[in-house]
């Protein structure tokens, strides 16, 4: 059962690793996308959804440094510093959320940006070949 939890939680992180380093961000969002629903299905006994977050969030921290490490020549302070600000401003409310929200209610949620967030890069995607189609042709 331990094992098999384990499993789940390490095959989401792979496939969450992969989205982060292919778009520079949504591992949480990926590995909760992935390990929510089970843990409501039954299939990560013992597992809470807040103990989810909490681990994934751990994941995350150095599959992030990572990428910045890679990418610190690049990286624009003022933009970061106001990201980073509006991430310590949120994080609380997120883990207040978690105890005052149903698990079902977090989920959908979160469906709803992946579904409109995933929508939103594939219209940007359509663009980007729409303008490259008109150079070469």
């Amino acid at each position: 059962e331990a094992l098999r939890t384990l499993e789940f939680v390490a095959a989401s992180s792979a496939v969450a690793t992969l989205s982060q380093c292919l778009t520079g961000f949504g591992f949480g969002m990926v590995a909760v996308g992935i390990l929510g629903p089970l843990q409501a299905e039954g299939a990560l006994p013992g597992l809470p959804f807040a103990a989810i977050v909490a681990v994934v969030i751990l994941l995350s921290v150095p599959v992030t440094l990572a990428q910045v490490w890679e990418k610190r020549e690049y990286i624009e302070l003022e933009p970061v510093s106001t990201l980073l600000v509006a991430a310590l401003l949120g994080t609380p409310v997120g883990v207040l959320s978690l105890n005052l929200l149903d698990e079902e209610v977090v989920l959908t949620l979160l469906g709803i940006v992946i579904v409109l967030f995933s929508a939103s890069e594939l219209s940007n995607l359509y663009q980007d070949i729409q303008a490259l189609a008109e150079v070469v042709l």
